[in-house]
């Protein structure tokens, strides 16, 4: 991390500057020109480190590039596995454990009439390229897929994206055993059109995911509602009924209204931004800069990247004939508006970026922004690192990841809302955990929010794909949280901590009386301990000291039922579930 003395140039704000980020330098991609298409965000090694997957689609083909996160800003560049020597003209990319064994697959699409791409993660740091089905044996002229379970039978299943040949899309069906069904007919896999993204989303929040397909090349964009695994193609005034050239869609509920809008980023027109009214009924907003500006715009991501609550909007720009583009950064002031941001690198740096995703690199609470560029093969991609966290009061944040256990591992679909007091008003966030966030791009998996002034996270409440729902109260702001999924509102919780050093465990558990606390390794000399009901009341607190493996203690007589003990060690939190019968 950077001195703050370099940052507090100003009492002025990021925000009043435009400074959001800085490029990042010394990383092994600002020596490699690459024709790079997707970016997504993935932790692939489970080492609580978010690395980077680029994707490179000449027509002549190109190797895929997989950079492992090595902690403190550093990063190399894996060689020697089946997912990086493909040599294959790539588009977009999805990453989720499809297998269920806890390790993140990928997806891979190729263009120019070649297959596409299935590779197993093994959890050894190898990848196995798997051809023996229909996801490895398809392709010709894919542009992107989304991993997505949209039976709810807790196995990610799989929608492919074609912009050329018939051009129909692929649905692939996960039949729970590391093989998948092609779909032969139905309104996602019949309909036909040039089709660049692909996203789910539960846009009607009935609990299952819909798909939303963005087609090119003026047509319209086709969005399927989901009705127990029947999928019914909408006619929604304006959002699939307006012909045009989308490439990119990305969701969001940029205006904490309860309910998921849409950005579309288009190519030689303006983009639009479709707020929900719920019922089948979007709007388009016409009057902000993000509907009037007019670019030649493909991948878009929302983060909420100066963590005020509200999240931002990023769109990138490519291919005008010799010569080169800005991208845009659009700041949500919280009103339903937005305001541009024309300075600072993010805005003014030129080239041609396809994709691009969100994710905190450097686990310090802000999200950053990977660019993937390919201005005539010729352009380094671009790592752009948010400063927010080092002005000199920060505003707070919090993150997520969540495990399934009834639903896919990934969690995929599973929708968090965060309430939270912030600037004097109870406010409510909400994210989809999502495979694909934006036309070649994925944002990491846990979900981020920015919560400003609040010092405290008043409640959560999580809505697994398998239909359960839980709640947990009174969590600490400025953290990273691994979220179990539970039965009701019992849950497992810890801190996800980027020492990766042994955690905190409780026996004998359930307890009778007395129990054994090994503690998590830690240079504070004095370890603070709370048990918690589950809505979050402290019933005991306490101190203990650090030394020894572990320490016995013994319980108050009257606990019994299900209880949190939440060990606290300096800025560290461990959270685990006890039985005290």
């Amino acid at each position: 991390m950077r001195s703050k003395l370099f940052i507090l140039l100003s009492s002025l704000s990021f925000a009043a500057l435009g400074q959001h980020f800085q490029k990042v330098q010394n990383v092994p991609w600002n020596s490699e020109n690459n024709d790079s298409r997707a970016v997504a965000w993935v932790d692939y090694n489970r080492n609580g480190l978010q690395d980077i997957f680029i994707t490179n689609g000449p027509g002549f083909g190109q190797n895929n590039i997989l950079y492992r996160n090595d902690g403190n800003g550093e990063f190399t560049r894996i060689t020697g596995i089946p997912l990086v020597q493909d040599a294959d003209p790539s588009d977009g990319a999805t990453w989720a454990d499809y297998d269920n064994d806890e390790n993140t697959d990928c997806f891979v699409a190729n263009w120019y009439g070649r297959d596409n791409l299935l590779y197993r993660n093994d959890g050894s740091g190898n990848f196995s390229q798997i051809s023996n089905g229909p996801v490895g044996n398809d392709g010709g002229h894919s542009e992107t897929g989304s991993w997505g379970d949209y039976d709810a039978d807790g196995y990610v299943d799989l929608y492919v994206t074609n912009s050329d040949g018939d051009k129909k899309n692929f649905l692939y069906h996960n039949n729970g055993d590391g093989t998948f069904t092609a779909i032969g007919n139905g309104d996602p896999v019949d309909d036909t059109g040039f089709s660049r993204g692909v996203n789910w989303i539960d846009y009607d929040l009935d609990g299952d995911v819909d798909l939303f397909v963005v087609n090119e090349l003026n047509e319209t964009n086709q969005l399927y509602r989901n009705d127990d695994s029947i999928f019914t193609s909408l006619s929604i005034s304006g959002l699939t009924t307006t012909v045009g050239n989308t490439q990119s869609a990305s969701w969001a509920d940029y205006d904490l209204d309860g309910d998921f809008d849409v950005f579309l980023s288009n190519f030689n027109q303006d983009n639009q931004l479709y707020r929900n009214e719920g019922l089948d009924s979007f709007t388009l907003v016409l009057s902000d800069v993000v509907s009037t500006d007019g670019g030649r715009s493909f991948g878009s991501n929302w983060a909420d990247i100066n963590n005020d609550g509200f999240e931002d909007l990023f769109v990138a720009n490519a291919y005008s004939t010799g010569s080169t583009l800005n991208n845009y950064l659009y700041l949500n002031n919280g009103d339903g508006s937005f305001s541009k941001i024309d300075t600072g690198v993010v805005s003014t740096d030129l080239g041609w970026t396809f994709g691009a995703a969100f994710g905190d690199h450097d686990g310090d609470g802000d999200m950053d922004l990977m660019c993937a560029n390919n201005f005539n093969g010729t352009q380094t991609n671009s790592l752009y690192e948010n400063l927010t966290s080092e002005e000199a009061s920060p505003p707070h944040w919090v993150t997520f990841r969540l495990k399934g256990d009834a639903s896919n591992q990934s969690a995929i679909g599973a929708i968090i809302r965060v309430y939270a007091s912030i600037s004097g008003q109870q406010r409510i966030q909400m994210r989809q955990i999502s495979a694909q966030t934006g036309y070649c791009g994925q944002n990491m998996l846990p979900a981020h929010f920015g919560l400003g002034d609040a010092t405290i996270i008043d409640s959560i409440n999580i809505i697994w794909p398998a239909g359960s729902s839980q709640m947990l109260s009174m969590l600490d702001v400025d953290s990273n949280y691994v979220v179990l999924e539970g039965v009701g509102t019992v849950v497992g919780l810890m801190k996800d901590k980027t020492s990766h050093s042994s955690g905190l465990y409780l026996y004998p558990n359930p307890s009778t009386g007395p129990m054994s606390i090994d503690l998590p390794k830690t240079d504070e000399e004095i370890i603070h301990v709370e048990i918690l009901d589950l809505r979050g009341n402290t019933i005991k607190e306490f101190t203990l000291p650090n030394g020894k493996g572990h320490q016995s203690v013994t319980l108050p007589s009257y606990l019994q039922g299900l209880f949190l003990v939440r060990v606290k060690c300096g800025d560290e939190l461990w959270v685990e579930r006890l039985q005290i019968n």
